[in-house]
């Protein structure tokens, strides 16, 4: 099995065409997700044995809308819907592009650190030693 061809797809004489399990199982898991069943619970309906990872790359794989090459596996409006379900539930849980506000002009704190001496052998020694010369200027 190729691993560049799309799952629910299969190459028959150079042409890829729909494998109708396989792609039912998608039809499953789109319509899970687009009616806002989580991807995990998706998963576990559509009985597609895949990672909670690769079944959010399938839904976020436009081929399944139909290309020259791909056929259509995936409406449009149910694929958009998934999309949709899973941005709103992505902010809910903050993930995806969320990050922490960063301080408006805040200066930096400023160290100190001179020569430091060699005093031990263990470098583990060594570096302790040197973090306690570290000197804070405020």
């Amino acid at each position: 099995m190729n691993a560049h061809i799309p799952f629910g797809y299969r190459i028959e004489e150079g042409k890829a065409v729909i494998d109708e399990e396989k792609a039912e199982q998608l039809q499953v898991l789109f319509q899970s997700c687009a009616s806002g069943l989580s991807i995990l619970e998706s998963i576990r309906i559509s009985k597609i044995q895949k990672t909670h990872s690769q079944a959010g790359k399938y839904l976020q794989d436009t081929r399944y809308l139909g290309t020259d090459y791909y056929p259509k596996i995936i409406e449009k409006y149910v694929f958009n819907q998934a999309q949709l379900v899973r941005n709103e539930r992505n902010k809910k849980l903050r993930k995806g592009g969320w990050r922490k506000p960063e301080a408006e002009n805040r200066p930096g704190k400023v160290f100190n650190l001179g020569e430091v001496p060699k005093r031990f052998t263990d470098p583990f020694e060594q570096a302790s030693y040197a973090y306690s010369l570290i000197e804070r200027m405020d």
